[in-house]
């Protein structure tokens, strides 16, 4: 009798393991946002990450809507129009590469950024001290 006790323990937590094994691995999952190249980016309907080059002086921002509007591309000619609603990023006109995260808009023909990331500009790689 005992040894089936002990037996009933083990089945019932290896189930509540196996249980929050398959929770961890869907939360994770379903978290991850993929890069995807501009193309992609304007047939895909979830949400995802584009990097590309900041397009020189593209950058408009409206304080009163707080709407900032600029323009990323590819080196293959891929132009992606961003929308971004939150405050402007100051260091925006400082870098080259930029990486958006948000989801694009295929009747407006647009990006909505919920999240800017901004890559060092080059002046700042492999300087010695």
């Amino acid at each position: 009798m005992k040894k089936r006790v002990v037996k009933i323990k083990y089945i019932v937590f290896a189930s509540l393991l196996i249980v929050a094994m398959i929770f961890i691995v869907y939360s994770f999952q379903s978290s991850l946002t993929p890069y995807v190249k501009i193309q992609e980016a304007k047939m895909s309907p979830g949400r995802i990450q584009v990097a590309g080059l900041l397009q020189a002086n593209s950058v408009k921002y409206d304080r009163e809507t707080q709407i900032m509007e600029f323009i990323i591309c590819e080196p293959e000619g891929d132009v992606l129009e961003v929308h971004y609603n939150g405050y402007r990023r100051s260091n925006l006109n400082d870098v080259e590469k930029v990486v958006v995260i948000g989801t694009y808009d295929q009747v407006e023909c647009i990006f909505n950024a919920d999240e800017i990331l901004v890559k060092c500009p080059s002046k700042y790689e492999g300087r010695l001290e």
